[in-house]
């Protein structure tokens, strides 16, 4: 394949290994919690009481993505569904993945200060290219009881913490969040070495032509 590559395109070798990285980073990058490695995690969430997961989406549409659903898969050994529809927000994939490991943990130690409601993992339909899709997001609509707004006396401070944890949030104030809190954690070295393989696919020359 590496051969493959530099023949058709005049590329080092080195870029050649981060474009074919690139292409398969998405398996490699979300899989840190692969087959089912994840299970113990979720169920020590789900049986601390602490996190109420949704069982439906709001924009009703019934189906397997559900957040509850989503932790108790994952809580089983088996991965998350996404959804597989579309509404204002954008359209939803289908398909599956495995729960973020670093997104569970921190769940679980955010759990651990606030009450809190989730409203979606890995369903739902979101933006393109959203984080949910991805299984490294968690939408919170409630804190310690409390609707998700700007009155909120606790929002900001879990948005603080999810930053300071590494990851990004958007929340009230933000367009389309003015009534929960998203927080994910992305796997940076992958975004970074998609836009490092596109900028040399971009300025390659193609032999064949």
């Amino acid at each position: 394949m590496l051969r493959a590559l530099r023949h058709l395109f005049k590329l080092p070798a080195v870029a050649v290994s981060f474009i074919i990285v690139a292409i398969l980073a998405p398996s490699i990058a979300l899989a840190d919690c692969p087959e089912g490695g994840c299970s113990s995690l979720a169920q020590t969430i789900i049986n601390s009481g602490r996190v109420t997961f949704w069982n439906y989406h709001v924009s009703g549409v019934d189906d397997d993505a559900t957040a509850l659903k989503n932790i108790y898969d994952t809580a089983a050994g088996l991965p998350a569904q996404l959804s597989a529809y579309c509404d204002d927000d954008g359209c939803a994939p289908g398909g599956s993945v495995y729960l973020s490991k670093t997104m569970l943990t921190n769940l679980y130690y955010l759990s651990s200060a606030y009450q809190l409601e989730i409203s979606e993992l890995a369903g739902g339909a979101h933006s393109v290219g959203s984080s949910h899709y991805s299984g490294t997001a968690f939408d919170i609509v409630k804190i310690n009881g409390i609707p998700v707004n700007s009155s909120n006396p606790y929002y900001q401070e879990v948005m603080q913490w999810c930053r300071d944890q590494g990851g990004t949030t958007y929340g009230p104030g933000y367009p389309g969040h003015s009534t929960h809190i998203h927080c994910n954690w992305w796997i940076i070295i992958h975004t970074v070495i998609c836009v490092l393989a596109k900028e040399w696919l971009s300025s390659a020359t193609p032999l064949l032509v």
